[in-house]
């Protein structure tokens, strides 16, 4: 018998009275249960309409960190080099950046990684006022965005006025990522400028190498903070080495070896061998033209080799006072060259003053 019939025998027991009663229990227990599936119906419409939003929104933000990796790639990549991030100057890359980061944030305003980029964009543009911004937004999307707490810091950084700024930024980062080794390469590279830090920068660069042994750069910037006390030069040496280990191709690892291994006038050749190295690596290095020409001054019979080190370190960047002053050294050393060494003198004072 079924659940209908097993009803219509029960009604047909009842008096009219009791029917009616009945019959609008039933009623009303219908109306329950029509609103109740009704209710689980509708919630698992907004279960499903949700769960579509938000494989929309995956799918979206893909697209989205594609753009962004691209633009990433133009950039320059991350932050912490000695030489921090290099920006083309050709027109059409620096377009090319701008419309990724544009139709990324077209996409998706509220997006806090499109922000950041943008703000690196804007920092290699030197619109710091305008990175800020873009760090200040990514951050305010997302507090705890250590990336982004990581390159308002770094912004900071480069600012003497800021320094405050810059450390808290980058100890932010590091308490809400206690293992993200850039930022505590950072907040070590802003230490370091402090005489009185540099045991604090020390914990720095030995933490990032706790967190990554491989990071080539907190090896050479640790063999810098070394090379600075004369008592532990060899401690400085084996740091460089290591960053050489890991990337042969590091060119600021080289030419930091070269410059420690100057100052031992047992070991010039060794040095000589280390910045040839960093110009093998990269010819237009012009530290590493002017650092050969200082070390091939010293020898009287190769000055001619140190005067045309000079000059290509002058030939690639015109602003080098070093290079310039070191040169009007040379020239000085021949009397009939004098006015030419008082010229390059001249140069050297008229970039800067105080370094000549």
């Amino acid at each position: 018998m079924d659940l209908a019939t097993s009803v219509w025998v029960w009604l047909n027991g009842l008096s009219s009275g009791t029917i009616s009663t009945a019959m609008s229990m039933i009623a009303v227990v219908i109306s329950i249960l029509a609103f109740w599936d009704g209710r689980k119906t509708r919630r698992r419409g907004e279960k499903l309409a949700q769960e579509s939003r938000e494989i929309e929104r995956r799918q979206l933000r893909v697209e989205i960190d594609g753009l962004l990796h691209k633009a990433w790639l133009l950039v320059g990549g991350d932050l912490g080099s000695e030489n921090i991030v290099q920006f083309a100057s050709r027109a059409d890359l620096n377009k090319a950046k701008r419309e990724c980061i544009e139709r990324a944030l077209v996409m998706d305003p509220n997006y806090a990684p499109t922000h950041r980029i943008f703000g690196l964009y804007c920092l290699g543009t030197k619109n710091n006022s305008r990175a800020e911004q873009a760090f200040r937004k990514a951050i305010e999307i997302d507090p705890e965005f250590a990336l982004a707490h990581t390159s308002l810091g770094y912004l900071f950084s480069q600012d003497p006025d800021r320094g405050a700024e810059g450390e808290q930024a980058f100890r932010k980062a590091i308490e809400l990522d206690p293992e993200y080794a850039v930022a505590h390469f950072n907040l070590g590279n802003l230490l370091f400028q402090d005489p009185d830090r540099r045991a604090e920068a020390e914990q720095a660069f030995r933490k990032v190498i706790e967190i990554d042994p491989e990071y080539v750069k907190a090896h050479s910037g640790l063999g810098s903070l070394l090379y600075a006390d004369p008592d532990r030069r060899a401690e400085a040496e084996q740091a460089y080495r290591k960053a050489i280990e890991i990337d042969p191709e590091y060119v600021v690892a080289h030419y930091n070896l070269g410059s420690l291994l100057f100052a031992d006038p047992d070991r010039r050749a060794e040095a000589e061998q280390a910045y040839r190295k960093a110009i093998e690596i990269d010819p237009e290095n012009a530290y590493a033209h002017s650092g050969l020409g200082s070390l091939l001054t010293r020898d009287p019979d190769r000055r001619t080799e140190a005067e045309q080190a000079y000059r290509k370190a002058i030939e690639i960047d015109s602003q080098d006072a070093l290079a310039h002053r070191n040169l009007g050294y040379l020239l000085s050393r021949d009397p009939d060259r004098r006015v030419e060494a008082e010229q390059a003198y001249r140069k050297a004072i008229e970039i800067d003053s105080q370094d000549a």
